[in-house]
């Protein structure tokens, strides 16, 4: 059926047929959509992270004029932002992990959107291992060891109870 299909569509457009071509022309077909489709389905997933980290990254800007406002971005708040940055994003990151790989009746293309969408894209943009690195060394550098320490142990133990308590909700629902 396939050398009826193939020869018909050479025939459509004015092209001879030969039998030995019908097999390397459609290898080559099948390759060439195959690249295509891994081609557009790479291209849609890098825009869907670019488009989520996008609106991370200006929930993040939001949250930091909000807080600059009311005077907790400066001085010896200077880290508060990152902090609360990186502990909320844990726990988004926690709350959908736990969603999304407790129920299995959910499709793996839903769980690989949200996966893709919120927590590779949102919370990449949303929070930032660097932030809180750079803010540490600015407390280091100031001389301020007592921040230094208690902001780097809050941040980190913090930032692991809440994934964990995300996770434990995310579970439940």
């Amino acid at each position: 059926m396939t050398s009826g299909l193939f020869e018909c569509g050479l025939r459509l457009h004015g092209l001879p047929y030969r039998r030995g071509l019908e097999t390397n022309f459609v290898k080559f077909l099948n390759f060439g959509w195959r690249l295509k489709w891994l081609f557009m389905n790479t291209f849609y997933k890098i825009l869907v992270v670019w488009v989520f980290g996008g609106l991370g990254a200006v929930t993040r800007y939001g949250v930091l004029l909000f807080m600059d406002a009311r005077g907790l971005a400066t001085g010896n708040w200077l880290g508060l932002p990152t902090l609360v940055f990186n502990v909320t994003a844990c726990f988004i990151i926690g709350f959908l992990a736990g969603l999304i790989y407790t129920h299995a009746e959910w499709s793996d293309t839903l769980k690989g959107a949200l996966s893709l969408s919120a927590m590779t894209g949102f919370c990449g943009g949303f929070s930032s291992f660097s932030s809180y690195t750079l803010d540490s060394l600015h407390y280091f550098e100031d001389g301020k060891l007592n921040v230094w320490v208690v902001f780097g142990v809050l941040t980190v133990f913090l930032s692991l109870f809440v994934c964990a308590l995300g996770y434990w909700i995310g579970k439940k629902l």
